[in-house]
């Protein structure tokens, strides 16, 4: 900046030299114009250099009218400059700033650092982007102190950053495994351009301008200059080693970058241990944030098949080193994680990538003739800073003896008794603890499988050596191995041995599956061997057989074809005058031969194969010389997959509708002289066939296609039945091999509609008792749900709150069902469901209420439940149903007062007097209302099989009945509640209002004397109230 404008001090010092030599200070010796004099103070934070103004600094400043603020003419953005005392002169002759003469007030707007070109609108572009040149970059611009006429000539300005300023320390911890020399720091998540807007002192920042901010480093320390920000997520520091590791740190959310401020982080970073997965810590709230960061590491599995405690010895080969090293011991927790008390941190690593090797003993011998069971590990190379994924192999192999005796000689006693040796087998083998290699041991000895299972080391056992002896009832047996080159265990892999005894010999065949088999069983259509000598297997009548020779690079056709003919079960060639010679075929030539069926639908699109078959392995011309007849041993050279479609919710008419798709399956596969060429082209094939096969329930269809394995979790069909569309996938891949039926049963069904119901209990409210200015508290038994055979009616209710169809559902043994149910399939997310107990009467369609006229007493299906809350959910098919009461309970307790016992008590009737008895339920709102001037009756209630307990009273008698929600109107006195003694009526009077509300629970105390009868009643929830009695005569 300063090589900029240096040349134009000169004009600065000539400036003040005129102006000096002015009579008075005021005045132009020429024009009497006045020239502004310029002096500006940096704000105390400093300029982002240093702290005080540099020689050459320029600033930018123009005059302004302080009664609308717009600029004055000429004078918009004049650059002054500094000799580094403060005091700012022109930097051009032909731009110097003059007040009016005229003496009228004005104010100025100045900003650093200079631009030669600014809008008209002063509105300057700001980027924070490039921090190589802090000087360029620091945006200050100036409060107006002094100096506003001709009469006040010296102005006055006080610069403000405008920006936040940041200083970095980076550190490392004390393993001095991390080097900073050559570091890079970069901030990602920050916002680098802004305008600002000079007239009315506003910085915009632009939200599209999100970018990382390099931040230069020298000896582990950087500067830098950001827009303000206000706190936020997504700011994060990153920190890249000169060796490529790189470290990352979140800055604290509640941080806000003010402008004008110095912000300091100290970043700390931490050596990495390796197989853990990193963990970032947040910034911490105060002037100086202080992180420790840990190197990021990525790539962790997780870890199957061990158990908790179990240990595994972790090696490496580093460097210059010729073998693998031990480094730690690490155990499986509980958690899945392992862990060490010795950890390697990768910083300590040269080699990158770096070879690792794991080494465990899983278990012990099961006996003292086998060997431990020994896993050792892959040699894995692992690049520097991502987790080490071991991929653990039993060293040894495994056999699992079966005996079994299919012709029944021998009883399930002799085959439990007998006893079997491995006799003079490699038996002994150890981990080397320095290197984690499996060694193999040189001993040989009988090996004694325990409950049928045998480890061993890896071998061969030659053709004609003995495999196994089993002894049964005294009598050895002998297993040779008659594999040509002997019988393998070999490493990793557990060979199923099933000797078949029988008294006249043995017959023994292998099984070989790898310990963590994972079988997947389809219908396996054999296709047997086509000799033409003894024709047989999958031949069809009318196949036509094609004769080629040649060899894998060219092929010629012989002749015309030879047709199967099934009745005779023999083969004739297609021109009888002229058949095909020995003679014919090279003696160097191979004989390929191939028959090809039509695909099972040949409707254009459906990209169905044909059935080809071909000679595997082509016959070896002997020219007719032994024999001159051809034999060929032929086999399918596609797949065959068989699809089935059953349903117990889908007619059979449905699905032999049905859409089938195999989708995105490789096809075009084709044939080349007698040669199976394979396809590469990838589409939908089609079944469009479908079959019903009554007697059995299902529709079937078929097709040939090429070889393939579908990926476990893709869609293997795809199925559209009456427009709605499933898909079939396998949490496992699906081969189609050739010259095998895969057979895919579908069971297709619409998801039920599960529903589940809770009813909320009544909400019991405290007994409020008007006897001698005592309250009390009853406890009443709430209601814990359905019984079993009640029957609910669900409805379906639309947006307009109406019900649009019902539906009756049964509890039975704490589930809902119904004989007709609905299901999942024919709602849509968001369908509303409401449902009532009892399920009559019905609401009807088009509306959302049903009538109710109160009975009297406490029958269960007198008690009204309403659930409005059931929503059909995405993926979801049960519906949860809260019921809540929604009548008004009443309890009566009848106690004994005075000259009255219990016992000449219990023969009381009470009922409610005069109260509405016929009402309305609303299924959608879940409210119970009682109709506006109905029909008003007493209401009988029910005794209690036991009285109710309450508290310093003796009950005689307890008894309730549910009322619809209503309110009691009272003009002096009336009576609500009557009991009969006796041939005697008693009459309880109120002299309040009383209000009764859907599922509350109202509980009255009547005490009955000789002398009167007292009342006493209280609504649970109201809490205390005036005292009051009613005593009635």
């Amino acid at each position: 900046m300063k090589t900029i404008f240096n040349r134009n001090v000169l004009y600065g010092a000539l400036i003040a030299l005129a102006a000096a030599s002015c009579s008075d200070d005021k005045t132009d010796s020429n024009d009497n114009r006045v020239a502004i004099r310029v002096s500006a103070v940096a704000q105390t934070q400093t300029k982002a250099v240093n702290n005080v103004w540099n020689e050459g600094d320029v600033i930018g400043i123009s005059m302004i009218d302080p009664q609308n603020g717009a600029i004055i003419s000429p004078y918009a953005n004049y650059d002054y400059v500094t000799n580094g005392d403060g005091n700012f002169s022109p930097a051009q002759a032909s731009k110097i700033i003059y007040f009016p003469v005229d003496g009228k007030g004005v104010s100025f707007k100045a900003y650093y650092p200079y631009k030669a070109t600014t809008p008209e609108s002063q509105v300057l572009p700001v980027s924070v982007k490039d921090q190589t040149s802090q000087a360029d970059i620091d945006l200050m611009t100036a409060e107006h102190l002094s100096g506003t006429s001709i009469d006040d000539p010296n102005v006055k300005l006080h610069f403000y950053h405008r920006l936040a300023k940041v200083f970095v320390d980076l550190t490392t911890d004390e393993t001095g495994l991390i080097d900073l020399k050559g570091c890079k720091l970069t901030v990602n998540g920050l916002k680098t351009t802004a305008s600002y807007d000079l007239l009315n002192e506003k910085l915009t920042a632009d939200d599209a301008s999100t970018a990382a901010i390099d931040i230069p480093i020298h000896d582990g320390q950087g500067e830098a200059i950001w827009l303000p920000r206000a706190a936020g997520e997504g700011v994060t520091f990153e920190v890249t080693t000169a060796d490529g590791g790189t470290y990352t740190a979140r800055m604290d959310a509640d941080l806000e970058l003010k402008a004008g401020y110095k912000h300091t982080f100290h970043i700390r970073l931490k050596s990495t241990p390796i197989t853990v997965s990193a963990t970032i810590e947040e910034w911490v709230e105060g002037p100086e944030r202080k992180t420790d960061v840990i190197r990021l590491v990525t790539g962790l599995n997780d870890s199957k098949g061990f158990e908790p405690n179990d240990t595994l010895r972790l090696y490496l080969k580093d460097g210059s080193q010729s073998d693998f090293g031990y480094t730690s011991t690490y155990t499986y927790g509980a958690d899945g994680s392992w862990s060490t008390p010795v950890p390697t941190y990768w910083e300590s690593i040269v080699s990158d990538p770096a070879p690792f090797r794991g080494a465990t003993v899983m278990a012990k011998k099961l006996n003292e003739t086998q060997m431990d069971d020994i896993l050792v590990s892959k040699d894995v190379d692992v690049a520097q800073y991502t987790d080490i994924n071991l991929e653990m192999q039993h060293a040894g192999s495994r056999v699992i003896i079966e005996l079994q005796s299919t012709d029944g000689t021998f009883s399930a006693d002799d085959l439990k008794n007998a006893t079997v040796v491995l006799p003079d087998y490699l038996n002994t083998a150890s981990l080397n603890l320095e290197n984690g290699a499996f060694v193999p041991g040189s001993t040989k000895a009988d090996i004694t499988p325990e409950d049928g299972i045998a480890i061993f080391p890896p071998q061969t056992i030659a053709n004609g050596g003995l495999i196994a002896q089993i002894t049964i009832n005294g009598r050895t047996y002998d297993v040779k191995a008659d594999e040509p080159d002997g019988f393998e265990f070999k490493a990793g892999v557990s060979n199923k041995l099933i000797m078949d005894m029988h008294k006249s010999e043995i017959k023994m065949s292998a099984v070989i599956t790898d310990w963590s088999e994972e079988t997947h069983e389809f219908q396996d259509v054999r296709i047997d061997t086509a000799i033409l000598k003894d024709n047989g297997g999958d031949l069809k009548d009318g196949d036509e057989l094609i004769i080629f020779s040649g060899n894998e690079t060219g092929r010629t056709q012989k002749g015309d074809h030879f047709t199967y003919n099934a009745g005779t079960n023999q083969w004739t060639y297609s021109d009888a005058q002229h058949p095909l010679y020995w003679e014919d075929i090279p003696v160097t030539d191979d004989i390929y031969g191939f028959i090809e069926r039509p695909a099972v639908s040949n409707t254009p699109g459906s990209n169905q194969s044909a059935d080809y078959i071909i000679t595997p392995n082509p016959v070896e011309n002997g020219g007719g010389v032994t024999n001159t007849a051809l034999h060929l041993e032929m086999q399918h050279a596609v797949a065959k997959v068989i699809v089935i479609l059953k349903s117990k919710t889908y007619s059979l008419s449905d699905l032999k509708g049905a859409s089938v798709v195999l989708p995105q399956y490789i096809t075009g596969g084709s044939m080349d002289k007698g040669v199976y060429v394979p396809g590469n082209t990838k589409a939908d094939i089609t079944l469009d066939k479908l079959a019903e096969v009554v007697a059995k329930g299902y529709v079937v269809d078929s097709t040939y296609l090429q070889a393939q394995d579908i990926a476990a979790n893709s869609t293997v069909v795809k199925l559209d039945i009456n427009g709605r569309v499933y898909e079939a996938k396998k949490n496992e891949v699906i081969k189609y091999e050739a010259g095998k039926a895969t057979t895919l049963i579908l069971n297709i069904e619409k998801t039920g509609i599960a529903v589940s119901a809770s009813v909320n209990p009544w909400d019991v409210k405290p007994a409020v008792e008007w006897n001698d200015a005592l309250f009390f508290t009853v406890k009443d038994p709430t209601s814990s749900g359905f019984e079993d055979g009640d029957d609910l009616k669900v409805y379906k209710v639309n947006s307009s709150s109406n019900v649009t169809e019902g539906n009756t559902y049964s509890y039975e043994s704490g589930k809902i069902t119904s004989t007709t149910p609905w299901y999942r399939d024919d709602f849509s997310n968001g369908d509303k469901i409401s449902a009532v107990f009892p399920n009559a009467p019905e609401v009807a369609n088009g509306s959302n209420t049903m009538p109710w006229t109160t009975a009297g007493g406490n029958d269960h299906s007198q008690d009204v439940l309403v659930a409005t809350d059931g929503i059909i959910k995405d993926n979801d098919t049960e519906v949860a149903l809260t019921f809540k009461h929604v009548l008004s309970k009443v309890t009566v307790n009848i106690i004994a007062g005075e000259g009255f016992s219990t016992t000449e008590l219990e023969g009381c009737t009470v009922s409610l007097n005069d109260l509405i008895i016929n009402g309305t339920i609303n299924v959608a709102t879940g409210l119970a209302v009682a109709n506006a001037g109905g029909t008003k009756g007493d209401i009988s209630t029910t005794k209690l099989a036991t009285p109710n307990t309450v508290a310093g009273k003796d009950v005689a008698a307890s008894y309730e009945t549910f009322i619809l929600p209503q309110t009691v109107e009272v003009v002096g006195k009336k009576t609500l509640i009557t009991v009969e003694l006796n041939g005697k009526t008693y009459e309880a009077e109120i002299e309040t209002t009383q209000e009764f509300e859907g599922g509350q629970h109202y509980v009255y105390h009547i005490t009955l004397s000789k002398t009167g009868l007292e009342l006493h009643a209280t609504v649970a929830g109201w809490g205390d109230g005036d005292e009051g009695e009613i005593t009635i005569e």
